[in-house]
């Protein structure tokens, strides 16, 4: 473990950003292919969402805590 005073929001900030920026990116190539209304362009970015969630988790759990995390440090981190 390198690091266990690490703290999460840290962590979870610069990968809500990058998040964020990516949805941003999927929004905006959407709006400009004329696919912004349909409904299945609605679940591409909750796969986007979840699988950026789940990245960071991992990102987490493998960087600071030494391959180990717990669930409510895992939802601390997605949250």
């Amino acid at each position: 473990m390198e690091n266990e005073n690490y703290p999460i929001w840290k962590h979870s900030f610069l990968y809500g950003i990058y998040l964020g920026v990516a949805l941003i990116i999927v929004s905006l190539i959407f709006y400009i292919l004329g696919l912004y209304g349909e409904q299945w362009t609605g679940y591409i970015s909750y796969v986007v969402l979840l699988a950026g969630i789940i990245m960071t988790s991992i990102a987490y759990r493998n960087k600071y805590l030494g391959g180990f995390i717990t669930f409510g440090q895992s939802f601390s981190v997605a949250f």
